[in-house]
């Protein structure tokens, strides 16, 4: 049994501790493959092609929609649920236990709108178990505390208490942004407060081939200006933030608040007496917003799936519920930090003293988006023009307008040559 996984996201881990229950319950050998998402992407295109697919199990994200499910690379599920031998834990999390908005736009597929989310007509191509995702406010309460400042609720509170923060503590820094991560930083920082600000990035339908960057908009524009007002207050470097140099500024206690995306950042990290040094003093919150949309982000995650040729769909079957089950879910999250996929996990009082910040999770992950360009193929195309395009207006100080125009122009023009229409 191979089963592939997304490298970076840490869910090969959890697998290889278990991997002798789990082949016992196979009745075969297991063998976990961490693959870069372009190279994991390319291969499960290419296997589309073969009699016998590479991997009998795959870690399945919303980006590979247009490329796998569209040419029906991976299995309906749902013959499977109701042929085969489908598990408790499986049933009971298809009717409530799995977050209902994960499997919205990480399970369910409409073939009509080429859409995640479940409707009349829609398959289900993948079930929860690798790990889900949201993003979240980390805070040092201490700092908070001294100030006398409340934990912000709007991105003004937010800047404000920075810029407190920064301009009268030595040493440490009111918050910082992941300038350096390529395709990250937009959904790490410009996302989360456009979404947040009730925003969208397109307009359009992916189903009728028409969609648009209208990034130049109110809520947009205000999402830049946001981070440029920061700026002055932030570190020298924040524009050349990796995630790893990022994480470790806030273990150790440079940093007073932090955007955060759970699915890479591995809040539970913060909260470890043994590597953090504000282990006893941070805290986990949803993040600021307009009135309606605080707690609005970037959701993100990986759900199982089953190349239409695995060599075994009965086994593979198998193995992702296993992979989806109650027990592993709270096994990783205990013991890795990686975000759980059941509302019973997060409720459990033995995974909430393990990983402190779990408690918030349940309305954060309710109320995750993904990025709409997410669901077509000049995905990591479009992320790295986001990127390279606000970064760069960052660095030199340009008016936002310019910047978000400039944005549509580039992606837009991506679009065109995809064969894509714009929608006005």
């Amino acid at each position: 049994m191979k089963i592939a996984v997304n490298y970076g996201e840490f869910d090969d881990l959890p697998i290889l501790d278990k991997s002798r229950e789990l082949e016992n319950y196979l009745g075969e050998e297991i063998c976990v493959e961490s693959l870069k998402s372009e190279p994991f992407l390319l291969t499960v295109t290419q296997d589309m092609k073969k009699r016998a697919s590479t991997y009998d199990v795959i870690s399945f994200a919303p980006v590979w929609i247009q490329q796998v499910v569209e040419k029906r690379g991976i299995l309906d599920l749902g013959g499977l649920i109701e042929n085969k031998a489908t598990t408790y834990d499986t049933i009971e999390g298809l009717n409530g236990d799995f977050f209902e908005n994960y499997l919205g736009y990480n399970a369910w597929y409409n073939e009509k709108t080429q859409m995640p989310g479940q409707a009349r007509g829609s398959g289900l191509i993948a079930i929860p178990g690798a790990h889900s995702g949201g993003a979240v406010l980390n805070y040092r309460q201490d700092i908070l505390d001294k100030y006398h400042i409340p934990v912000p609720q709007t991105w003004e509170e937010f800047n404000e208490a920075a810029k407190k923060i920064t301009s009268s503590e030595s040493g440490v820094y009111g918050a910082t942004i992941y300038g350096n991560t390529k395709g990250f930083f937009p959904i790490f920082d410009w996302y989360n407060r456009l979404v947040s600000l009730g925003g969208k990035q397109f307009r359009g339908t992916v189903g009728g081939r028409s969609i648009t960057s209208c990034a130049n908009s109110t809520e947009g524009i205000k999402a830049y200006n946001l981070i440029k007002d920061l700026l002055p207050f932030m570190p020298k470097d924040a524009l050349d933030t990796t995630l790893e140099i990022g994480k470790e500024k806030m273990l150790q206690g440079e940093i007073a608040m932090q955007i955060n995306v759970t699915s890479f950042t591995m809040p539970g990290d913060f909260y470890d007496r043994n590597s953090s040094k504000v282990y006893d003093t941070i805290e986990t919150e949803q993040i600021p917003g307009e009135k309606g949309f605080r707690g609005v982000g970037y959701g993100g995650g990986l759900s199982w799936s089953i190349p239409r040729n695995a060599k075994n769909i009965n086994n593979s079957w198998k193995c992702i519920q296993f992979l989806a089950s109650k027990t592993f879910d709270k096994y990783r999250c205990m013991k890795y930090g990686t975000t759980p996929m059941r509302r019973s996990t997060v409720q459990d009082t033995n995974v909430q003293k393990a990983q402190p910040w779990i408690r918030c999770m349940e309305p954060i992950i309710d109320r995750a988006v993904e990025p709409e360009y997410f669901y077509i193929p000049e995905a990591f195309e479009i992320a790295a023009i986001i990127n390279d395009i606000i970064r760069t207006g960052l660095q030199n100080e340009l008016e936002a307008s310019l910047v978000m125009k400039e944005l549509d122009k580039k992606i837009n023009e991506v679009l065109i040559r995809g064969g894509w229409k714009l929608n006005g």
